[in-house]
């Protein structure tokens, strides 16, 4: 993306989309929006992430990737 200076950004948006089967039958989506700062102190992000959940989603998404064939992706 080169023609966004990413120094200049101070905040991030999020957003999840989750579509669910309510009990009566009804399709519904629910929205969750959030906005984060964005930090460049890599022992601050260190001490704040969840490493058990990052490392979770890296063996799936491995192995979405594998049964997709992209083994070397993968």
């Amino acid at each position: 993306m080169e023609d966004i200076d990413m120094s200049s950004i101070s905040h991030f948006p999020f957003q999840t989309q989750i579509q669910y089967t309510a009990l009566d039958g009804s399709k519904c989506l629910r929205v969750i929006t959030k906005t984060m700062e964005v930090s460049g102190e890599r022992e601050e992000l260190n001490s704040n992430c969840n490493a058990a959940l990052l490392n979770k989603n890296c063996v799936q998404k491995g192995t979405q990737m594998a049964r997709a064939g992209n083994i070397r992706e993968a």
